[in-house]
């Protein structure tokens, strides 16, 4: 019998809590109705104004609300969520401030009671002590860290700020074309060496007929033919076979 009752009591324990009831919530709570109003014995119907019932209609409203919200609350809804009561909370750290607050401080008890003649003895008088030196403030100029670390810009007008854009950009000129200059001053007798064609490996080495020209433009008092001037196949850009197979077949699917 106790097993059997054992085994009842486990199964009740299993039994998921029910939350709301639809047809419970549809239902409500079974309202009377309020009977209308008998008329006294004997009274008779009198003429004129009479009370109409739009008072009891909004009672009846006002009822209905507070059944319903009162029907929600007493079912499990509520119970089964994890909700705080915050008033609850909040009116204990109310009552715990207000009791750290009522009690007399120490300090006030303390200077209330007998003064020690021993203590008396050690203590000085406010004009024998030092001016305790008051804590900078980071809000001061002198030493704020912003200062201290950071470079403070100043604004000096348009008319500065183009100026200085002019000058960067000719300091800019003068560093390209003295690039430029560098890489052109090459001695023309060191130029077909085997050391600069190593560095230069598109550079044509001059024939015999260039050599002759050369002498004889000399002879005239005219300028030697300059390297660059002669073009040929060897000047074209170095490329690997693949990548410009690999262009080739690009352009042709382009099309």
């Amino acid at each position: 019998m106790c097993r059997l009752a054992d085994l009842i009591e486990i199964r009740k324990l299993r039994r998921a809590r029910e939350g709301i009831d639809v047809t419970k919530l549809q239902k409500g709570d079974a309202k009377k109705k309020k009977k209308k109003r008998e008329r006294e014995e004997g009274e008779e119907d009198v003429g004129g104004l009479r009370q109409g019932t739009k008072d009891d209609e909004d009672e009846e409203l006002e009822d209905l609300t507070a059944k319903t919200r009162k029907v929600v609350r007493s079912n499990n809804f509520t119970q089964q969520t994890n909700a705080l009561d915050v008033d609850k909370h909040m009116m204990a750290y109310i009552e715990e401030n207000l009791k750290v607050r009522s009690k007399p401080r120490e300090d006030e008890s303390a200077k209330k009671g007998p003064e020690d003649p021993q203590e008396e003895l050690y203590k000085m008088s406010e004009k024998w002590k030092f001016d305790k030196a008051r804590p900078l403030q980071e809000g001061s100029v002198t030493s704020s860290m912003t200062m201290l670390t950071a470079i403070p810009e100043v604004d000096l007008g348009m008319d500065t700020r183009l100026k200085n854009i002019e000058e960067t950009e000719k300091a800019k000129r003068v560093v390209a074309e003295e690039r430029q200059e560098r890489r052109k001053a090459v001695n023309r007798d060191e130029e077909h060496l085997v050391a600069s064609r190593f560095y230069r490996p598109n550079l044509r080495p001059k024939s015999d007929a260039d050599i002759l020209r050369d002498a004889k433009l000399e002879a005239m008092g005219l300028p030697p033919q300059d390297g660059s001037q002669r073009k040929s196949h060897s000047e074209k850009p170095q490329m690997a076979t693949d990548e410009m197979v690999m262009e080739r077949f690009k352009k042709r699917m382009r099309k």
